[in-house]
């Protein structure tokens, strides 16, 4: 049994940033706490935003990492007088989002949110929500988790409720402008990852790759366009796809690759995306034999039959070229990563029930050690 809950309103399409405003009247956000990726703010898109929020008065906050914690929203609570804040804008990728729903869940229930953490239950409605994502990958935008670092135990931890997913999202592909190639590689690689992941879970059904089947034919379609070209329909396609994703996997789960990129992100602080795509490969192929119809099902549909490629080359060919690879290795150091705490952590997850294979200890150390040794080939 699954449910599923989605905001309360998307607007879609380039120039939709226009139409913050009247969405702040629609929930009646006079006083909000905005919270802005760093990057964005210097960006063209993020200048726009800054003007059509002029007349209200916004406290801003920005101070948070790739891998937002348990630091950072102590930080946010304690340094801003949130008493009078009656709503809440996300805008930024998956960091952003997760960190404003964090913040909002306590100025709305009070407590803290290590209190959230370990299982505090949350009861009702939070205050408004307003997330505006800009990259292609996270679709935190559409989800009812927050995912955030511990710094206490070094752990990624996640909070679950319904209550979590925002009120409104702006998809505005306006906001990718100013997005690396390499930035557009790894938000579109854990898009990908979502929905690879779903397709081949053991939870997967009928009914949910029907919907991963044709987001796979997107992929196909629009992701080199996008990462390789810039193509700015293939961009705004991938927005869109990474929002839908999002929909797609709280219905099935996930697998080894998301399982094993929260707890190095927690140590590392690697940007999720570069964590999922570092697992990728390892993790498919070790999969591989106990989904191969669904495997298969993913070539054919990608399009990759008919250009004589399989899926794990085809992958591998895309980080290696947009330079994901390139970074893991300037980033990464299998001599400073605690490899058996990894592993441990990584068996937590939630995502491990859903995997195809069984998997064990002694896999995740194996899967851990070839993807770090493939960075060297």
């Amino acid at each position: 049994m699954w449910e599923l809950q989605t905001p309360k309103v998307i607007v879609n399409g380039r120039g939709s940033i226009q139409n913050i405003n009247s969405m702040m009247s629609r929930f009646e956000i006079t006083r909000p706490l905005v919270v802005i990726d760093r990057e964005v703010k210097l960006t063209e898109f993020g200048d726009v935003f800054s003007r059509l929020m002029n007349e209200y008065p916004c406290l801003l906050f920005s101070e948070f990492s790739t891998n937002p914690t348990t630091s950072q929203i102590n930080c946010c609570l304690h340094n801003y007088d949130l008493s009078l804040c009656d709503g809440v804008i996300s805008i930024g990728g998956g960091s952003a989002i997760d960190l404003a729903k964090a913040v909002n869940l306590v100025i709305s229930h009070g407590g803290t949110i290590e209190d959230y953490l370990n299982g505090k239950t949350i009861n009702g409605k939070l205050k408004p929500c307003i997330a505006v994502p800009t990259t292609c990958g996270a679709g935190a935008e559409s989800s009812p988790y927050a995912v955030i670092t511990d710094t206490a135990f070094l752990k990624k931890r996640g909070i679950s409720s319904p209550y979590l997913v925002p009120d409104a999202v702006l998809l505005d592909a306006d906001s990718l402008n100013s997005l690396s190639r390499l930035m557009i590689a790894a938000t579109g690689i854990d898009s990908l990852t979502h929905v690879l992941e779903s397709h081949i879970s053991k939870k997967a059904t009928p009914l949910t790759r029907i919907s991963s089947r044709g987001l796979l034919l997107s992929f196909g379609l629009f992701l080199e366009q996008a990462i390789f070209k810039k193509n700015e329909a293939a961009l705004e396609n991938l927005h869109d796809i990474a929002f839908t994703a999002r929909l797609l996997y709280p219905r099935t789960g996930l697998s080894v690759a998301h399982a094993l990129s929260h707890p190095v992100g927690a140590h590392t602080n690697l940007h999720h995306g570069m964590a999922v795509a570092l697992f990728l490969i390892t993790s498919l192929r070790f999969n591989k034999s106990y989904c191969a119809e669904a495997f298969d099902e993913a070539e054919e549909v990608l399009g990759l039959k008919r250009r004589k490629l399989s899926l794990l080359d085809w992958i591998a060919r895309i980080i290696n070229e947009s330079g994901i690879t390139s970074y893991l290795v300037q980033h990464i150091s299998k001599s400073k990563l605690p490899l058996e705490i990894i592993a441990e952590d990584s068996l937590r997850s939630s995502n491990i029930a859903s995997n195809p294979r069984p998997v064990d200890k002694y896999d995740m150390l194996n899967i851990i050690t070839e993807s770090l040794e493939q960075l060297q080939r």
